[in-house]
């Protein structure tokens, strides 16, 4: 099993009804191109996207609740990405804290601990969750945190069913999953090996 992750809505007054708000998917979709681009969280997602409107043309903002850029990277390598993004024109709020959305006619005004902004498009990455809902209907067990739960050889607590990627803990990214999945096949096929190391991963 494979079923991926989705976009987590934080219950933010407003977000889920907002015409303006957008998540990872919404924002691939767009007709025209945002004059005023708001990014909520600065994760890879948020910032993959921040970077792409900003060559295209949009004005960026990206809001992060975070009082740190990129907490989980090395702070070298984080300051010097912020910096060349900063070189090209996105503008980036730490700290920030969302409290309400509203929706006018043609835009939508963020209120935050830090004073009110508006953009014409809102892109909602605040973090992904994985997307269980085969998981629970085959009543499979799952962790405390909402994985499902599986051994050494990817096994789930069902015989002969095996989940990978974004179903289990370790890292959301398409090349851990790919390796996940070819152990998993070996497993299958009585020629397991160890798990993937998730503190190899690039």
């Amino acid at each position: 099993i494979n079923t991926g992750a989705v976009p987590t809505i934080l219950p933010i007054p407003g977000l889920a009804e907002s015409k303006f708000a957008v998540d990872s998917t919404g924002i691939q979709r767009l007709e025209n191109l945002p004059k005023r681009l708001g990014v909520l969280g600065g994760g890879p997602i948020g910032l993959e996207f921040a970077h792409l409107y900003n060559t295209l043309g949009s004005q960026v903002t990206v809001l992060d609740a975070s009082e740190a850029f990129l907490p989980r990277v090395e702070p070298s390598i984080a300051a010097l990405a912020k910096g060349y993004l900063e070189e090209d024109g996105i503008q980036f709020l730490q700290g920030v804290h969302t409290q309400e959305i509203k929706d006018g006619e043609a835009s939508l005004t963020l209120v935050t601990d830090k004073g009110d902004f508006e953009f014409d498009i809102l892109l909602y990455a605040t973090g992904r969750k994985p997307n269980i809902e085969l998981a629970q209907m085959m009543g499979l067990e799952l962790t405390e945190k909402g994985f499902i739960k599986v051994d050494s050889y990817y096994e789930s607590s069902q015989s002969g069913v095996y989940a990978i990627g974004d179903l289990i803990p370790g890292y959301m990214l398409a090349h851990v999953a790919s390796s996940e999945g070819i152990k998993a096949v070996r497993a299958i096929c009585r020629q397991a090996e160890e798990p993937v190391d998730n503190s190899s991963v690039p």
